[in-house]
């Protein structure tokens, strides 16, 4: 066989750094025409959503209004994060899609006028929380450019509040506790010093009620508010130390060989308490205590004023969980009676008082953890779940957390009540 040839590559270094370079650059300069035929010739707002771009150029979508005649595709609110089961209602120019999750009406605020008073504020703001909210109008857009589409809440309706829930089911119990205080005067025993506390604590439950419904009637402003609230814990307060009280009077047959300091224990730590939050209150200005709160919201949606669950108020801030377990402390005084009613009462009948009051106490500790821990319905009503709590079109108001928590203390009211006049009637040593 012959000899194989060998191979030779006569190659210059300065020619193959040439090519590749020349390489290098056709690349560059195809990636660069690439990146410049996908960039937006006019910058994209923030938060608009690139998908809520229509597909089709039409003389329609380029004037910003629907052709004669025709009818825009509706818009997924999904493109914004938004849960499909809690839409928002259309305020104004129903015919431009939403770019804008954040586009809504201010239902939280109750507009009145600047020269309206103490008392027509306050006709203003009880009219606006429990009857008809109309919000303020939108600012105007800017000149030349497209009118924004403004929304209001699903959950509330055009005219609706968030304290209205709570505002009605508290006058609600402010009346039947009327009714039953009225009844019992005519019907029931009223001699001895533990009938006359018991009628008493009937009262009360009725003034508590309406002082709960008025401060939430004036919660949209930070002036009325701040006197309002402090009313409110005020009559919560002396009713939770005028039930003890009677309940005590029940128990004792009218504080029979009780000494003087078991009766005025109850009436002097609700007034401590109270005392404390009224200087706290003093010293303290609106600025520091005001603020916006309302519910925790999925995970890529910022906006909750549209979404019905919006709302403003002074806060106790690091004394919150003081004035809850005060409170807490102050209810479950009547525990420290169980003695003398299994020493004044039958058995049978002791163990369904003492049971009742139980009861109405264990009612009471699942309103606070619900309302201040747990947040149902709120955190199914935030993603567009259990809407049938809400009546848009009807009544303006969505049961919220604290508006069942209003439920919740009526029951547990309703509990003490049996319990203190089930004892009172059949206590033998009043016969």
């Amino acid at each position: 066989m012959g000899s194989r040839g060998a191979l030779r590559f006569d190659l210059s270094a300065a020619d193959v750094s040439s090519s590749v370079a020349k390489k290098e650059a056709a690349t560059q300069a195809a990636t660069a025409l690439l990146a410049i035929q996908n960039r937006p010739l006019v910058p994209q707002c923030q938060p608009c959503d690139a998908r809520s771009i229509p597909s089709a150029i039409t003389f329609a979508n380029l004037m910003g209004r629907a052709s004669h005649g025709a009818t825009p595709p509706p818009f997924d609110r999904r493109l914004l994060g938004i849960p499909v089961g809690l839409g928002l209602k259309r305020h104004v120019n129903p015919e431009i899609p939403v770019q804008n999750e954040c586009d809504y009406v201010d239902q939280y605020e109750v507009v009145g006028r600047p020269d309206a008073g103490f008392c027509g504020r306050l006709c203003e703001l009880l009219h606006g929380v429990a009857i008809r909210n109309e919000p303020a109008p939108p600012p105007p857009d800017p000149p030349g450019r497209r009118p924004k589409t403004w929304y209001t809440s699903v959950l509330l309706g055009p005219t609706g509040h968030y304290e209205r829930s709570s505002f009605w089911t508290h006058v609600a119990g402010a009346v039947v506790f009327a009714v039953y205080a009225m009844v019992r005067q005519i019907v029931l025993r009223t001699e001895g010093v533990d009938a006359v506390l018991t009628a008493i604590a009937a009262w009360s439950c009725v003034v508590v009620f309406l002082a709960s419904s008025l401060y939430h009637g004036t919660s949209p402003d930070p002036h009325f508010a701040r006197v309002a609230r402090m009313i409110d814990f005020g009559t919560i307060y002396a009713g939770i130390a005028l039930g003890g009280l009677a309940d005590i009077a029940v128990a004792t047959s009218g504080f029979v060989n009780v000494p003087y300091q078991t009766v005025l224990d109850l009436p002097l730590a609700a007034t401590v308490v109270l005392a404390f939050f009224v200087w706290r209150r003093a010293h303290l200005p609106n600025q520091a205590t005001w603020s916006t709160h309302g519910e925790s919201l999925p995970e890529g949606v910022e906006c909750s004023l549209g979404r019905g669950l919006f709302a403003r108020g002074h806060k106790d801030l690091h004394h919150g969980t003081t004035r809850e377990s005060t409170s807490l402390l102050l209810a479950t005084s009547y525990f420290m009676a169980i003695p003398a009613v299994f020493g004044t009462l039958d058995a049978g009948v002791a163990v369904v008082v003492v049971s009742l009051q139980a009861a109405a106490f264990l009612v009471v500790l699942a309103g606070m953890m619900l309302d201040s821990i747990w947040k149902w319905p709120n955190w199914q009503l935030e993603r567009g779940q259990a809407l049938w709590l809400a009546c848009p079109k009807t009544c303006g108001c969505v049961l919220h957390t604290h508006g069942l928590w209003h439920v919740i203390a009526l029951l547990a009211t309703s509990f003490t009540v049996i319990a203190r006049e089930f004892a009172l009637a059949n206590n033998n040593n009043n016969n």
